[in-house]
């Protein structure tokens, strides 16, 4: 992808709405007692994600934290994991994982939470899996016969969330949603534009390109 230039990160910040930030987390008063010599019992979790992308993921929801509200105390990445992806339990839910794909990655990695209950760090391993296709960044120029217009190309099978903003303002001037496999037109100033675009990934989302079109001749 382009490299980063201030506007498009500013873009790029505004379009954070469609990263859905994690839940607060459960009351302190939902922790029930748990019954003598009980042991969590946790299940594998797998998801299908893109690149470029972050999630929040639920993985104790299929977990039985025995009477016990569980939380996840610690993530290990090891292998071709750490190199596609990055996890761990920033936010402020302990009960899901925030994983950001890298940009490019592909194919099927695993990682390993361990699900503890409630202020301890001694608990059940599980595996997570992910399935990781990688997506094509939107194709932005500006239409041959008018500068004023940029025409937007999305080269994949989902919809797209495009928008361009200028240096003089540090919010989004307008956008689009661009149809998988299709092309539309937006009007736009002659000037210099900045973009950036995004394709919706369960609960977050995954960039799908970001840069500037130069001002029209």
């Amino acid at each position: 992808m382009p490299a980063p230039i201030r506007p498009v990160l500013t873009l790029l910040a505004l379009l954070a709405p469609l990263l859905t930030a994690p839940a607060a987390a459960a009351p302190a008063d939902a922790v029930a007692p748990a019954a003598v010599g009980a042991r969590a019992l946790v299940s594998p979790d797998a998801y299908r994600v893109f690149d470029a992308s972050r999630r929040s993921l639920k993985v104790l929801a299929n977990d039985d934290g025995a009477g016990q509200v569980l939380h996840v105390c610690e993530v290990l990445l090891s292998g071709a994991a750490a190199g596609k992806v990055a996890a761990g339990t920033r936010g402020t839910d302990p009960r899901r994982i925030l994983i950001e794909t890298r940009d490019g990655a592909s194919g099927t990695v695993t990682f390993r939470y361990r699900a503890c209950p409630p202020q301890s760090t001694v608990g059940e391993l599980s595996t997570v899996t992910l399935r990781i296709t990688a997506l094509r960044d939107l194709v932005v120029r500006r239409a041959p016969r008018d500068p004023r217009r940029l025409l937007v190309t999305n080269p994949n099978e989902r919809v797209a969330t495009f928008r361009w903003g200028t240096g003089s303002t540090d919010r989004p001037r307008g956008g689009a949603r661009v149809a998988g496999r299709r092309t539309v037109s937006v009007r736009v100033p002659a000037g210099a534009v900045y973009w950036a675009a995004v394709v919706r990934d369960g609960d977050g989302a995954a960039d799908v390109g970001h840069g500037e079109v130069r001002p029209a001749r």
